[in-house]
């Protein structure tokens, strides 16, 4: 590709100017040009100077997982995995140095060892680009979002352009280059001065948004927020009747915010506005959020108080900002909590999907599975937060259940008509383990220890629930029952202290249960003594499920060439299902001795 007429007379000489900058199919003249359109003092320095040398690189940096230490992986920092992003660097006779960093959408450009590079570039990615060309030309000048700091984009291109100019040069951005004054923090790292910068600059986005009178701005976002459409799909109440606005959603990640390297709190510019779309906004508030209270993982009290108080600050803040541009805010600080808690929901829904597909790819790769080291670390983690994990799982459920018995439509249940295993098992073996308690019926999602994603950075913390395959619908003590006995086995040898500890977890569970149902307009319809009574008799059918299991898996096992269990697993799978079967009698004598004629 020939640069443009006349970029020659800016070089030193012309090779220079037509040479060739692979990775994104232009020459040295081309970006030149642009920068000299779109950047009043690169103009200025090349109209007094010649350009006596270029280079360009790929921006990288490397990403390091703890339990994935053979994966390397690299990534553009604060841009994403999918671009090709490059920084070009001119030096002029001057010795003055400017440069500009240029995106151009290329898929699968990563250099991930072992994959295949160059793919076809799809829709989807069309789109995406498209998408952040149009936020740029509608907000990037000058003072346009105050108060929100955005990269300065000199020239942009989008696919749609091709199609209608019939052009062959590659859709792109050319940007202000921010890569040697800014860095990214891992969530982690989030102070609470970053946190409140990152809101008070989202209140200046919203406030921006919602006091613009012309909006043809959403012309160019018509596609709604995965989250905002997922949510309207899933849970229909998240985002209606909150009284919540759309405003212009980002899609906020931790590599989504370049912070200042001179002063770490103050945030030089939010990037990758590919995911820019209509939406609530709760959306980047729940994700931000969630990003910075990880440090109260292990005291649910004071991270509920802390988003409590971060939901407030916003509020107040866009507030004053409405107030000041002659607006009044049309929401209350109740419905926007309202909305950020049930919009928790649908993050966890979100983070199910996209660590699926994180997942899916790493089993692409190469040596990317975790050493044993690794696997005893994380497996120790896990562990020590069991306690933790397990109130979090049990809050979890009270959320699933609560959701399920407010819902006024009934629609969702025509998708799960087969019952559960347990239910359809328990009604067969035990007919009356769920009959006569109060009990309603809610979804059962079938919980195994392998169903449950927990973060890596925050053991405690579900990322996921997983597996959805056997969802039904059933009693709310299948799930409840699944759950505790994987917590206690601990207490395995101390059936009075496991006893304790069932208890005061069903216990944990309806309090939960009862507050989100009263927060939600309604009573809870059983008791705590159906509810403990249920779970002791599902523990029956729990124990036959494990002996089932016992000899199914033993059995298939056993068909398998190199298979076969050790003795000693055989043994402790089971001592499982026999000490099942054993506290299963015990229950049946105190409960429902009628059963055991």
């Amino acid at each position: 590709m020939q640069s443009p007429q006349g970029s020659e007379r800016y070089f030193s000489n012309g090779n220079l100017c037509n040479e060739q900058i692979q990775e994104i199919g232009v020459t040295n003249g081309f970006v030149v040009d642009k920068l000299i359109q779109g950047w009043p003092k690169f103009q200025k320095v090349a109209q007094e100077a010649v350009i006596k040398s270029v280079s360009s690189f790929v921006l990288a940096r490397l990403i390091f997982n703890e339990f994935l230490p053979k994966v390397v992986l690299e990534k553009i920092p604060s841009i994403g995995c999918k671009p090709n992003v490059i920084r070009f660097v001119v030096t002029f006779s001057t010795d003055e140095v400017l440069s500009a960093v240029v995106k151009v959408p290329l898929s699968m450009s990563c250099a991930i060892p072992g994959m295949a590079q160059g793919k076809k570039i799809g829709a989807g990615q069309r789109k995406m680009h498209d998408c952040e060309a149009d936020f740029y030309r509608c907000f990037s000048c000058e003072s346009a979002i105050p108060g929100f700091p955005i990269h300065t984009v000199y020239y942009s291109k989008k696919f749609s352009q091709n199609e209608i100019e019939g052009e062959n040069t590659p859709p792109m951005l050319v940007m202000e280059d921010l890569t040697q004054v800014s860095h990214v923090i891992e969530p982690a790292e989030m102070g609470e001065d970053q946190l409140k910068n990152i809101i008070e600059s989202l209140a200046c986005l919203h406030k921006h948004i919602l006091c613009m009178s012309d909006g043809k701005w959403k012309e160019f976002f018509t596609r709604r927020s995965f989250d905002q459409d997922f949510a309207e799909k899933i849970f229909p109440l998240v985002h209606k009747g909150t009284g919540l606005p759309e405003v212009l959603v980002h899609g906020i990640g931790p590599a989504n915010i370049l912070f200042s390297n001179a002063e770490p709190s103050k945030i030089i510019a939010f990037v990758d506005f590919h995911y820019a779309a209509l939406g609530s906004p709760v959306i980047d508030l729940e994700k931000t959020i969630t990003m910075a209270t990880h440090r109260y993982a292990n005291d649910l009290g004071a991270r509920s108080k802390a988003e409590s108080d971060t939901l407030s600050y916003y509020y107040e803040i866009l507030r004053e900002k409405m107030m000041e541009a002659g607006h009044e805010i049309t929401f209350t600080l109740e419905a926007l909590k309202r909305s950020y808690r049930l919009c928790k929901v649908v993050g966890a829904s979100r983070m199910l999907v996209l660590y699926t597909k994180t997942v899916n790819s790493l089993a692409q790769i190469p040596h990317a599975a975790p050493t044993e080291e690794h696997t005893k670390k994380f497996k120790d983690i896990a562990m020590n937060g069991a306690i933790e994990a397990l109130k979090n799982i049990i809050e979890s459920l009270a959320c699933l259940h609560k959701h399920i018995l407010c819902m006024s439509d009934g629609k969702w249940k025509e998708f799960f008509t087969r019952r559960s295993f347990d239910q359809d098992f328990a009604e067969k073996i035990v007919p009356l383990v769920h009959k006569g308690t109060g009990l309603p019926e809610v979804l059962v999602h079938g919980i195994g220890p392998a169903n449950i994603l927990f973060s890596n950075a925050e053991p405690s913390k579900i990322i996921a629930f997983v597996d959805f395959h056997y969802a039904a619908l059933g009693s709310p003590v299948i799930d409840l029952e699944k759950t505790i006995t994987m917590a206690t086995h601990r207490y395995a040898n101390d059936l009075g202290a496991r006893s304790k500890a069932e208890s005061d977890t069903l216990s944990y569970y309806y309090e939960i249960l009862r507050e989100k149902m009263m927060e939600a307009g309604h009573e809870i319809t059983f008791t705590l003594e159906a509810l403990k009574r249920s779970y002791r008799l599902c523990k029956v059918v729990g124990a036959s499920r494990m002996l089932v299991l016992y000899t199914k898996t033993v059995n298939s096992l056993a068909q398998i060439p190199h298979a076969a269990p050790t003795e000693e697993h055989t043994k402790k799978f089971k001592d499982i299902a026999m000490n099942g079967a054993i506290e299963a009698v015990q229950i049946l004598r105190q409960d429902a001795p009628e059963w055991l004629d």
